[in-house]
């Protein structure tokens, strides 16, 4: 059920921005946002059931995020962690063309995911496994992206409801201290249906609230990035326990 937006070239202060909720069992652990000590220049959460992680920023401006696509479900012929792709892209030196081409090459050997990485300076690129009529791979052009465990072909209804909103924001004018992180991230916070749910279940719920709560799975992190023009960025992870709960706050900043 994960959310995230990317603004790609809409602000001309900001000129990346990521938004999103990672949505999972509560019961799965992990590790909160931080540098991480075999490789210090990165920041972001950690898997520590499969390995990897599911976001991360680098200081040299890599950045990556992953969500699960529910049209390949896990089997015993897919055993690689898809949070591995995060690690290893935040961690490496390839190109973001080189890269993919090993992603797709590898695929096979994953459960469904949608993939986006890049760097601050070069721009962003995705993929997505299984493919559907839109295909596997694609530049992410400038303007408004969204990646969610629905198809890209048919979003659910939070995934335009997300753009919309964000988009209205960026739309305003911001003060000269930057944007209001609190209304940013108000807007993933947001518990209410953006629409009418096509049945009473938790699933038909969750493709309508762009915060998902939950006794057993939930939104366990909301993550704001801000990326400025000299190459410098903010990152905000809050997370949340079961029932929706605060349960702490990761922050941390590169300037070059």
């Amino acid at each position: 059920m994960c959310l995230v937006a990317i603004a790609w070239q809409t602000h001309p202060r900001y000129p990346l921005i990521l938004l999103g909720n990672r949505d999972e069992f509560h019961q799965r652990p992990t590790v909160a946002a931080d540098w991480w000590p075999e490789a210090p220049d990165v920041f972001g959460g950690r898997d520590l059931q499969a390995g990897g992680s599911w976001l991360g920023i680098s200081r040299s401006g890599r950045l990556a995020v992953v969500t699960n696509n529910p049209l390949r479900p896990p089997s015993a012929a897919q055993r690689m962690s898809r949070g591995n792709l995060v690690r290893d892209w935040l961690t490496g030196t390839a190109t973001t063309s080189d890269f993919l081409d090993g992603v797709a090459a590898d695929e096979a050997h994953y459960a469904g995911f949608g993939l986006v990485v890049g760097t601050l300076t070069g721009g962003v690129e995705g993929f997505i496994t299984p493919a559907g009529t839109l295909g596997a791979r694609w530049q992410v052009p400038a303007g408004i992206t969204l990646l969610s465990n629905s198809p890209r072909e048919a979003p659910w209804p939070k995934v335009g409801w997300l753009e919309n909103a964000l988009a209205g924001y960026l739309r305003r004018p911001m003060p000269e201290a930057g944007p209001d992180v609190e209304e940013m991230l108000a807007l993933v916070a947001r518990r209410m249906p953006v629409a009418k749910p096509q049945d009473d279940t938790p699933m038909a719920r969750a493709r309508v609230t762009p915060f998902v709560t939950g006794a057993e799975y939930g939104t366990r992190a909301a993550t704001l990035i801000l990326a400025d023009q000299q190459g410098g960025w903010r990152c905000i992870e809050r997370r949340f326990g079961p029932g929706g709960v605060p349960a702490g706050e990761s922050q941390a900043r590169h300037a070059p």
